[in-house]
């Protein structure tokens, strides 16, 4: 059950999730390049494959993969997101993406990003 405001339990991901969390990490390298003026890929593999090297390069890592693990959510005007992902080897990441309500559209939004996690830590807010 959730509470407004308040984080659910611990989850298992769920395709759905996976499916956020590669969607917001495309979105912010679409959102990124194009302040940049940069042409946008239109092969979505391709573009996949950036996000990965964009992010590799923010965080001095070389992650080999982005598969959501766990996730909590917290009910505000949408939902929030707060997502384990495991990147490769022994490394995590959580991840915060907004889920507007649909009254207010359908652009999820990666909202934070907290690295040198491991799959022992435990999703809190942020």
């Amino acid at each position: 059950m959730s509470i407004c405001g308040g984080l659910t339990e611990v989850k298992d991901a769920t395709p759905k999730i996976q499916t956020m969390c590669d969607e917001c990490l495309t979105l912010t390298l679409c959102h990124s390049l194009s302040h940049t003026h940069t042409a946008l890929p239109y092969n979505l593999s391709l573009l996949h494959l950036q996000v990965k090297a964009a992010v590799d390069e923010k965080v001095g890592k070389n992650y080999y993969s982005y598969t959501a693990k766990k996730y909590k959510s917290q009910i505000v005007a949408g939902t929030n997101y707060f997502i384990k992902v495991h990147v490769g080897g022994d490394d995590y990441i959580h991840i915060r993406v907004f889920d507007p309500l649909p009254v207010y559209g359908n652009k999820k939004e990666l909202g934070g990003v907290q690295t040198n996690k491991t799959e022992s830590d435990e999703i809190v807010y942020f």
